[in-house]
C-alpha cells in the first residue's frame, strides 16, 4: 500500500506541476504581441511581384498592419554573424532577423533608444539591436556607434550603424535565455509576411488573402501559420508528458484505491469480533470508521514523506530544461497528498461504515 500511494503521489505531483509550467510558459509575457497575427510563409515566391502583393494587402480592412522577416519568433530560422565593435577587439556572434519597416510596429516590439528602420533613410548598413546585445557588446551608447564583420578571405570587413535598440523580447523557446540580437533592414522579398488582423475571426479573411495570393502566384500554393500556435508547437514534449502523466496518475489512484478496498475488506473481517464488542461498550458509527481508517492514514502519510524529498528533486532536474520556470510550491505537493487521501477514503469509508453498521450480535455469533 505504501508503494501504491507512493507511485500515486509522485505522478499526481509530477503531473500539477508539468501542466503549472506549461500554464506559466503560455501567459508570460514574451516582449511581443503574438495574437491575431497571421503569417503567410514562402513568401519569396512572389518575386518582383511582392511590394505589389504587400500594397494590395493593406488596402483590405481586416488588416491592421504587416511587416516582413526572415524569420518568426520560436522558430530556429535566426542566422548567425560576427561583429567587432572595433578592430581587435573580441568578435562576438549574434542571432539575425531581416525585418522591414514594418515589422517592429506590426509585433508590437518596443523601442529602447533610437528609432525604427525607414525606407526614406539609406538603411541597408544600418542595425537595430536588443539589450541583451548592447550588454554583450559593451557599448555605452549604442545609437550611432557601429558594429563590423571581420574579413573572411577574400570577403572585405563591413561597417554597419547602430539606428536604434529594441527592449529585449523572447524570439526562442523559453527553454533558452535570450541571447544578442541584430536585425537588418529589407523591405521585400523575405521569407515571411506577418500580418496584424483586427479581430480573431480569421475564417472569411483569410480567403480572401489567398485569394489574392492566387492572384499573384497562381502555380504557388498559399502556406499560412497562426503566430501563436507557432509558438505553442514548442512546448508540445511537455503537453505529451502532462497528457502522459495524468492518464498514469488516474490509473495508479484506481489501481491504488482497489488495493485499498481489499485490504480494508479483510481488515474489518479479522477484526469483526473487536467491532462488534467496541459497538456493544456504546462506540459510534463515527468512532468505528476512524478506528478502522486510521492504520491507513498512516501508510498514506508514510507514503507522502517518501514522496516529497524524491518529487522535488526530480522536477528540480526537470525544471533546469528552462530558462524561465515557474516555482516549485509547497502547495502542489500537499495538494498532491490531498487528492490521494480523499479518493482513497472512498472505498475505506464505504467498508468501514458496512462494518460499523453491521449487527454486533453477528458478530459475536461468528466468532
Amino acid at each position: 500500500m505504501i508503494v501504491q500511494f507512493f507511485i500515486s503521489i509522485v505522478l499526481i505531483a509530477g503531473t500539477l506541476l508539468i501542466y503549472k509550467q506549461l500554464n506559466f510558459l503560455q501567459e508570460r509575457q514574451l516582449g511581443f504581441d503574438k495574437d491575431n497575427v497571421i503569417i503567410i510563409e514562402r513568401a519569396f515566391e512572389l518575386n518582383e511581384q511582392f511590394d505589389a502583393f504587400k500594397d494590395e494587402l493593406r488596402t483590405f480592412s481586416f488588416v491592421k498592419s504587416l511587416g516582413v522577416s526572415s524569420s518568426i519568433p520560436g522558430r530556429d530560422q535566426f542566422f548567425g554573424a560576427i561583429f567587432q565593435v572595433n578592430e581587435g577587439s573580441e568578435a562576438l556572434t549574434t542571432k539575425n532577423m531581416v525585418i522591414d519597416e514594418d515589422y517592429i510596429e506590426t509585433l508590437n516590439l518596443e523601442m529602447f533608444k533610437g528609432r525604427d528602420f525607414d525606407r526614406n533613410f539609406e538603411d541597408s548598413l544600418s542595425l537595430i539591436i536588443n539589450e541583451t546585445a548592447v550588454k554583450a557588446f559593451g557599448i555605452e551608447d549604442p545609437v550611432g556607434a557601429t558594429l563590423t564583420t571581420p574579413a573572411a578571405g577574400d570577403i572585405p570587413p563591413v561597417t554597419f550603424t547602430i539606428v536604434g535598440v529594441i527592449k529585449d523580447f523572447n524570439f526562442q523557446s523559453l527553454h533558452t535565455q535570450i541571447t544578442p540580437l541584430t536585425l537588418w533592414y529589407a523591405n521585400n522579398n523575405a521569407q515571411y509576411i506577418n500580418i496584424k488582423m483586427n479581430s480573431a475571426d480569421f475564417s472569411s479573411d483569410l480567403s480572401e488573402i489567398e485569394a489574392l495570393w492566387k492572384k499573384y502566384v497562381p502555380d504557388e500554393p498559399f502556406k499560412f501559420s497562426f503566430l501563436d500556435q507557432n509558438l505553442n508547437t514548442l512546448y508540445e514534449a511537455e503537453q505529451d508528458s502532462g497528457m502522459i502523466m495524468l492518464i498514469f496518475s488516474i490509473l495508479a489512484i484506481i489501481i491504488a484505491s482497489v488495493g485499498l478496498f481489499g485490504l480494508a475488506a479483510y481488515t474489518t473481517i479479522q477484526r469483526r469480533k473487536e467491532i462488534g464488542v467496541r459497538k456493544v461498550m456504546g462506540s459510534s458509527v463515527g468512532g468505528i470508521i476512524s478506528l478502522l481508517s486510521r492504520d491507513f492514514a498512516r501508510l498514506i502519510i508514510i507514503s507522502f514523506l517518501i514522496a516529497v524529498p524524491l518529487v522535488y528533486f526530480g522536477m528540480s532536474k526537470w525544471l533546469e530544461g528552462f530558462a524561465y520556470k515557474t516555482r516549485l510550491s509547497w502547495w502542489i505537493f500537499l495538494l498532491a497528498a490531498l487528492v490521494a487521501l480523499t479518493l482513497s477514503a472512498i472505498p475505506l469509508a464505504i467498508q468501514s461504515w458496512k462494518a460499523a453498521r453491521r449487527n454486533p450480535v453477528e458478530a459475536l455469533r461468528y466468532e
